[in-house]
């Protein structure tokens, strides 16, 4: 796969992450795509040996900011991981059925943020430079 088709298509999968989050459901589609950006980023950074099929956007994150060249994006990478990891551990509460309202509005700050490193952040830095 060309670095330029990769590129777009972690584009494709985080812009699904731009939606937002207004209750229960939009909390489970949001992590719902977690899965799908960590394919994405998989295949871009050709994890395959590193990463299994059960690793979570965190851990492939985190794998993708080893492999990173340019601090900066390590950093960017690192810093999405933990947000990754945050809108996972919301994951709990909803399949429960205790979302609450603050819980809504935490997965939905959480959410933004994630967004605003993998897509304002890192895919602007990594276009930059090709």
């Amino acid at each position: 796969m060309t670095s330029e088709k990769a590129t777009d298509e972690i584009r494709k999968v985080v812009e699904d992450l731009g939606i937002e989050i207004s209750d229960g459901d939009g909390a489970l589609f949001a992590i719902g795509r977690l899965d799908a950006v960590a394919s994405a980023l998989v295949r871009y950074y050709s994890l395959h040996k590193e990463v299994t099929r059960a690793a979570s956007l965190p851990e492939v994150l985190r794998e993708a900011a080893k492999r990173e060249q340019s601090k900066q994006r390590a950093r960017l990478l690192r810093a999405a991981a933990r947000k990754a990891s945050e809108l996972l551990k919301i994951a709990e509460e909803v399949s429960y059925g205790q979302l609450h309202e603050a819980g809504v509005r935490r997965a939905e700050r959480i959410r933004s943020q994630l967004y605003d490193l993998l897509y304002d952040e890192w895919l602007e830095n990594l276009e930059d430079e090709e």
